[in-house]
């Protein structure tokens, strides 16, 4: 990263009185673009970390649909759209932690342009540190690039990269496990040799694991396994020794009953399963284990009320969140109101809870960093970090991160 040369400049902004800094454009010689290189970036500059996250979801909203298919819309307010998304970066006010990213899977073929992308992409938004795993897949799907292929790649980078295995390798194995009642002590055997050779080759955790997976596009698996599944047991048994977390994707179902209309949809199935009481036991197994639950404020069920996560955040201690927010489908319980600020009750949370939130936007790194227009989780997970209280943006947006993901390390070995 030092070998590509920048100029940053921060830009303060007084809006009804308050003055806050949008550090908006962050220059690379290899980009060839100037800060200002349109009108709408020069508008921006005017604006409140609010006011840009409702200008984003409107943009965003205008070209994509909630199921993250492309809306026909006439070419000029598609340009407009296009240009706004591509040319005004929003980048965080003080050096972030990324806690929850996603290889580009083509680049995964050329390492090095991989990491050259994945540096380039830091820089622009200001983030200093990213964890990063391969997406989840389910045993049927066709896997791209295994844990191990990332691990090589970022080996060398952990000042950088956390890296997190099991995507494609035990996520898979324990689904299709679960499917076939395969769960006995033979495949908890290998479940546990698994978890131990991906530590061995660098991982500092597991990720990501999915207790329920809904398919909110077409072109998106459902994957499902009870929370508190004997594997799961296993695995954060795993986790504790070695003093590392395990991260699951999971929507919260509160009930059994019909899918929600608006998700009942192959390959999602007709009728749901209550998973609260399942993850409290998986809570509860090992306490010592630290389980990662993702994507709060991306609630598809609506569920993941802010009373559901501070009743299990305050039984639990080992339970932590990362925070994700897709201004193209904001979900049941977004942090975001109308106007694009942070609810209170969210932000009580948040200030009831400091130490168990991180960022976790879901972002692909390593494709071509100018290419902006898709980055809608980083986007709208800088800009509620922006609108924080100074330390409790610097808990969210960078040391719970470090904390849970301990950096520049390996495996934490009990003594």
């Amino acid at each position: 990263m030092g070998q590509v040369r920048r100029r940053s400049y921060t830009v303060a902004v007084a809006l009804g009185g308050i003055a806050f800094s949008v550090a908006l454009a962050t220059r690379h010689q290899v980009w060839g673009q100037a800060a200002s290189d349109t009108d709408q970036s020069t508008a921006a500059m005017r604006m409140s970390p609010a006011q840009l996250e409702k200008k984003y979801e409107q943009y965003t909203q205008l070209l994509v649909t909630p199921d993250y298919l492309p809306r026909k819309v006439s070419d000029s307010d598609a340009r407009e759209a296009k240009q706004f998304l591509s040319s005004v970066p929003v980048v965080a006010l003080s050096p972030y932690v990324e806690g929850h990213a996603h290889p580009n899977g083509p680049t995964m073929k050329t390492p090095t342009l991989f990491i050259e992308n994945a540096f380039q992409l830091m820089e622009r938004v200001n983030a200093v540190k990213v964890v990063m795993f391969p997406s989840p897949y389910a045993p049927e799907d066709k896997i791209p690039y295994s844990d191990e292929d990332l691990a090589r790649a970022v080996k060398g980078h952990e000042d950088k990269f956390a890296f997190l295995g099991g995507g494609t390798s035990l996520n898979p194995m324990m689904l299709e496990a679960v499917r076939v009642n395969n769960t006995g002590p033979d495949t908890q055997r290998k479940v546990k040799e698994l978890a131990e050779k991906l530590l061995s080759e660098g991982a500092v955790g597991f990720s990501e694991l999915t207790p329920e997976h809904l398919a909110v596009a077409s072109t998106q698996s459902y994957m499902h396994m009870p929370p508190d599944n004997p594997l799961m047991l296993v695995l954060a048994d795993v986790a504790a020794q070695h003093g590392v977390p395990m991260l699951i994707h999971m929507e919260a179902l509160m009930r059994s009953g019909p899918m929600p209309d608006d998700l009942n949809r192959p390959p999602n199935p007709s009728q749901i399963t209550e998973n609260i009481t399942g993850l409290e036991r998986l809570l509860s197994h090992n306490p010592r284990a630290t389980i990662v639950w993702a994507h709060a404020g991306l609630d598809n069920t609506g569920d993941r009320t802010p009373d559901l996560m501070r009743r299990l955040l305050k039984a639990h201690p080992n339970l932590y969140m990362d925070v994700k927010i897709v201004p193209a489908r904001l979900g049941k319980n977004s942090p975001f109101d109308a106007d694009g600020k942070i609810k209170p009750d969210w932000l009580r949370l948040f200030q009831d809870f400091p130490d168990r939130f991180m960022l976790g936007s879901d972002q692909g790194y390593g494709g071509d960093p100018k290419e902006m227009g898709s980055a809608q989780g980083l986007r709208t997970s800088v800009l509620m970090v922006n609108q924080l209280p100074k330390n409790l943006a610097l808990k969210i947006g960078n040391e719970n991160a470090q904390h849970v993901y301990h950096f520049s390390s390996g495996s934490k070995q009990e003594p």
